[in-house]
């Protein structure tokens, strides 16, 4: 694989920041596909690893589960307004039963974190004769959401955090060389960006014509439309760039399950990772998806495209057993995962399907780890996957939790690329067959969380932003990925 050259000029559409001129552009040198597999390359021999010491420390303070839970598993109805004393019998089991059953507890700081936000409901509580039920979701979701960061855990229907959208432009593109970043029309050197530090600022992108250039992209709170950046240049003037809202692309518009050949290479998209096992209701389309892997490791296709925009999740472990059918390699994933199931209930769990249970074994992974807890193996070397073929990722802001737990997979393997948007960052904790769901007895609140906590590497997940994609796509990255793939085919 040729190395990515260290000085590369871009193309593009003129440059419409005040400061740039309207020259003539100077002529296309365009990276390479083999130059882009080679930046993904060091992007992932860069990937820190956890720490088993990190998942040690967690582990050592959760409390040993003792609850019953069969009183808080019945349904419940939502009553409108229940005594304090009833208030505070719920919010004491709650506290207790995510002490004892929540996989993040720990991770966000355990009982010195969790129970001043029990002080706090109980302090209110005290104070008045009778609460409302809305009163009492609205206190419970306000202080949690103080701490946890944890797109799995809802109250009834509510999530405690934002999802973050990304902002960027079509108004100016750069390129960059080993001086830094170049206005593509004027020449003129950005010196920096106001509040920003640029090299995390400018992202790679290409659009759907195959355009590859830098870009600036953040990452803001869904609500704003816009974002302002000031940006200095070299020759000491000045200028502002409006940057906009993202265009997610359409889930609705992507076909459930599918295996394509658009111009001889396949296409595989899926949009929900269900159960590989035939107590699921989506046993169905698993089992097909697991068969389209069979039949490319049959055609050897070269190249694949995995179209997971939109995907919602749910099996964790079936892209490792989808990666294995293709590739005969246990595909693992960067982050570890530490749970407050222990062994003993995962047998149990899944104890009464032989098939679900060589599943989970198999390709996700889990053993035990102490008496409270299972865990899924590290992975056991620093080198990548081999894979001779290329396979590109196409995400998005839809893409979600056991699908970012797919995506994660690419970034574990050689030759592999991924492009479009940041996904959407639900994948601090799980959900799936640990996931619990609970009714508070009093109030009747329903609470669900997941027993399983995935510590990312530094800097490589965020929950609510996820993880950032190997290229940028301005447009379809369906036809950016078809165009990458012909534009770089041998004669």
């Amino acid at each position: 694989m040729r190395k990515f050259l260290c000085a590369i000029a871009v193309i593009l559409a003129a440059c419409v920041l005040t400061a740039c001129s309207t020259q003539d552009p100077a002529p296309i040198q365009q990276y390479t596909l083999d130059e882009l597999l080679s930046i993904a390359h060091e992007r992932r021999i860069s990937i820190p690893r956890v720490d088993r010491n990190r998942l040690t420390e967690l582990a050592a303070d959760r409390a040993p589960n003792t609850l019953d839970l069969t009183p808080l598993l019945n349904p419940s109805s939502q009553r409108h307004t229940i005594s304090a004393d009833a208030a505070a019998e719920d919010a004491v089991l709650f506290l207790e039963t995510l002490r004892q059953l929540y996989g993040l507890y720990t991770y966000f700081g355990g009982d010195e974190v969790f129970m001043p936000m029990l002080d706090n409901v109980l302090a209110h509580l005290a104070a008045v004769d009778e609460i409302t039920v809305s009163q009492l979701r609205s206190m419970l979701f306000r202080e949690v959401s103080l701490v946890v960061i944890d797109n799995h855990f809802w109250f009834d229907t509510t999530l405690p955090i934002n999802v973050s959208a990304n902002f960027f432009t079509t108004d100016a593109r750069f390129s960059r060389d080993a001086y830094g970043f170049w206005c593509k029309e004027s020449g003129l050197l950005v010196s920096e960006i106001a509040g920003h530090d640029k090299q995390r600022l400018m992202r790679l992108s290409m659009d759907e014509y195959g355009n590859i250039f830098y870009s600036p992209i953040v990452y803001l709170m869904e609500s704003r439309a816009s974002y302002v950046i000031d940006i200095t240049f070299e020759d000491g003037g000045n200028s502002q760039l409006t940057l906009y809202r993202f265009r997610d692309s359409d889930p609705v518009l992507r076909p459930p399950l599918g295996l394509e050949f658009i111009d001889n290479i396949p296409v595989v998209s899926i949009t929900s990772m269900g159960w590989a096992h035939p107590t699921s209701d989506s046993y169905e389309d698993a089992s097909t998806f697991v068969g389209f892997a069979t039949k490319l490791r049959e055609r050897d296709e070269p190249a694949i495209i995995i179209d997971v925009r939109g995907n919602r999740g749910g099996n964790g472990a079936l892209s490792t057993q989808w990666l294995y059918e293709l590739t005969g390699e246990l595909v693992p994933k960067s982050y570890a995962a530490l749970s407050t199931f222990t062994y003993a209930e995962l047998m149990q769990a899944v104890s009464d399907d032989p098939i679900q249970m060589y599943n989970h074994l198999r390709f996700g992974g889990f053993v035990a780890f102490d008496d409270n807890h299972s865990t899924c193996p590290l992975p056991q070397t620093d080198t990548l996957v081999p894979n001779e073929r290329l396979i590109i990722m196409l995400v998005d802001r839809h893409t979600t939790s056991a699908g970012e737990g797919f995506v994660d997979n690419m970034f574990n393997m050689e030759n592999t690329l991924v492009i479009g948007q940041n996904t959407r960052g639900m994948l601090a904790g799980s959900g799936a067959f640990n996931f619990v769901g609970l009714n508070l007895p009093n109030s009747g609140i329903n609470v669900r969380f997941g027993r399983t906590a995935n510590i990312h590497p530094e800097g490589h997940f965020a929950e609510g932003v996820g993880f950032a994609p190997d290229v940028w796509v301005h447009g379809d990255a369906l036809i950016a990925a078809l165009g990458l793939i012909d534009n770089n085919r041998d004669d």
